[in-house]
C-alpha cells in the first residue's frame, strides 16, 4: 500500500520551496543592485576625472589665447587702458620668456593665474602678486596656471595647468589633493620669432640719404653693416654721418647691389606679391595683418594717425598695420627698448616731425620711403620693400637689445608637438 504526503505536508513543502526563491531572489536583487552602484559610483568618477582633465586642458588653451593676445589686462584679466597695466606675456613670461615678477625675480614654479566657472562664463584673477590672487569660493570647477622656463630653449616656457571639479578652493598644487577630482596637464609652447633684419636701413631697390640723415650701427656680431640695398647706396652732399663698429671700414659697412634683395625686388617690383615682407618677417603682409598680435590702423591725417597709434598703444597694441599711408608730425617718443612697437604698412612713410621712434619700421611703397623734413630717431632698424629717399634730419640706429624684445613680445607661441602630458 502506497501512503500519500498529506496536504499540510505538501502545503509546507510548497511554501519552503516559495522561502527559498524569494531568498536567492533577494540576494540576486541584492546582488544586481550592488553592481548597478558599483557601476554608477564608477561611471560618476570617471565623469569628474574627465571634467577635471578637460577643466585642466582648457586651462592650456586659456594660457595659449592670452600669451597670442597683445590687450593690456586688468586684474581680472580683462583688457584695461588704465595707466600702468601691461599684456598677459609681459606680465607673466617676460624677460627672456621666464616668470618674472614685479619686482624682476624668477619664480618658475609659481602659479599666478588662474579661473573658475561662474554660471556661463569664467571669473579670472591675473594679479600682479601671488598674495592677490583669488577665484572666489563657488563650488565650480576652477583652474591654475603656471609657467617654467625650458633651460635648452631660451625661446620656450613649459605651460602647466590644474583643474579641480566641484570644490571652492583655489586648485593649486597644495589644495588640489583634497578636492572632489583633480587633474594636471602642461604643455611647451614655443616662440615663433619674427627675425631680426643684419642692418640700421634695408632697401630692396636703392637707397639715398638726403638732407642731413644719420646711420648707426655698433653692433659687432652684424658687422655694423648700415646699410643693404638691392641697388645703389647714395648718399647726399648733406651732413650726413655714417658711424659702423670701430675698425670697420665705411665700404665694408655699405651693402650696394645685394643680389638676393635685388632678385626680390625684381620679381615683385610692386610689392603685391609680399616678397620682401615674407623673407624678413616669414609671412605675408595679408597674414600679418590678420595675426590676433596686429591691430590695423586707418588714418588720413597726422593728428588722426598719431591719436589712433596712441590710442591702441595705451591699450597694450605694439604691431600696426596701416591700411594708408603712415604720416606723423609734432613731437612724441613711440614705444622704449622694453616696449618697442613695429610699424606696417604697404604704402608710405612720412615723418616731418621730432619722432623717436623704439622697433621696426616697414615700408612696402613702391616709390618713395620718405622721412620727411622733421628729426626722427628710429632705434630699431627700417625696411623698405622699394626704393628709399629721405630728405630730412634725424637717424637710424641699430639697436639690437630693441629688435630682441621686440621679437618676444610681437611673436606668436604655438604648442611644440609631442610635449603635451596629463599627469
Amino acid at each position: 500500500m502506497r501512503l500519500s504526503p498529506s496536504h499540510g505536508q505538501r502545503g509546507g513543502a510548497s511554501l519552503v520551496v516559495v522561502l527559498l526563491l524569494l531568498l536567492s531572489g533577494g540576494l540576486l536583487s541584492l546582488y544586481l543592485n550592488r553592481h548597478l552602484i558599483t557601476e554608477h559610483r564608477s561611471a560618476v568618477n570617471q565623469f569628474r576625472s574627465t571634467a577635471a582633465l578637460e577643466t585642466a586642458e582648457a586651462g592650456l588653451e586659456w594660457a595659449l589665447g592670452l600669451l597670442n593676445e597683445d590687450a593690456n589686462l586688468d586684474g581680472a584679466c580683462k583688457p584695461t587702458s588704465a595707466p600702468g597695466s601691461t599684456a598677459f606675456r609681459s606680465r607673466y613670461v617676460m624677460p627672456g620668456l621666464q616668470l618674472s615678477t614685479p619686482s624682476g625675480a624668477i619664480e618658475p614654479a609659481a602659479i599666478r593665474v588662474g579661473c573658475r566657472l561662474s554660471g556661463t562664463t569664467l571669473r579670472c584673477s591675473c594679479p600682479a602678486t601671488d598674495a592677490t590672487f583669488s577665484l572666489g569660493s563657488d563650488a565650480q570647477p576652477s583652474f591654475t596656471v603656471s609657467f617654467a622656463s625650458e633651460p635648452s630653449d631660451v625661446d620656450a616656457v613649459r605651460v602647466t595647468a590644474r583643474g579641480c571639479v566641484a570644490d571652492a578652493r583655489p586648485c593649486t598644487e597644495a589644495d588640489m589633493k583634497e578636492t572632489d577630482a583633480h587633474a594636471v596637464a602642461s604643455a611647451v609652447l614655443k616662440l615663433k620669432r619674427i627675425p631680426s633684419p643684419g642692418s640700421s636701413l634695408t632697401c630692396g631697390g636703392s637707397c639715398t640719404l638726403g638732407g642731413s640723415y644719420n646711420v648707426v650701427n655698433l653692433h659687432v656680431p652684424t658687422n655694423g653693416v648700415l646699410i643693404n640695398a638691392g641697388t645703389d647706396i647714395n648718399i647726399g652732399a648733406g651732413n650726413n654721418q655714417l658711424r659702423t663698429v670701430q675698425g670697420t671700414p665705411l665700404g665694408a659697412a655699405l651693402l650696394p647691389n645685394d643680389a638676393t634683395l635685388r632678385d626680390l625686388s625684381s620679381a615683385d617690383p610692386t610689392c603685391e606679391k609680399s616678397s620682401m615682407f615674407r623673407t624678413y618677417f616669414g609671412m605675408s603682409l595679408e597674414e600679418y595683418r590678420r595675426s590676433t598680435l596686429t591691430t590695423t590702423i586707418t588714418c588720413g591725417s597726422a593728428s588722426d594717425c598719431e591719436s589712433r597709434l596712441f590710442e591702441a598703444y595705451d591699450k597694450g597694441a605694439r604691431n600696426f598695420y596701416f591700411a594708408s599711408d603712415v604720416k606723423l608730425a609734432g613731437t612724441r617718443t613711440l614705444g622704449s627698448r622694453a616696449q618697442p612697437v613695429r610699424l606696417v604698412t604697404p604704402n608710405a612713410l612720412s615723418i616731418s616731425g621730432n619722432w623717436t621712434i623704439f622697433g621696426l619700421v616697414f615700408s612696402n611703397s613702391a616709390d618713395v620711403n620718405d622721412n620727411g623734413t622733421g628729426n626722427a630717431t628710429i632705434m630699431g632698424a627700417q625696411i623698405t620693400c622699394a626704393n628709399y629717399k629721405n630728405n630730412g634730419n634725424g637717424t637710424t640706429s641699430f639697436d639690437a637689445e630693441t629688435l630682441s624684445n621686440l621679437g618676444s613680445l610681437t611673436s606668436s607661441f604655438f604648442r611644440v608637438p609631442g610635449s603635451w602630458r596629463d599627469f
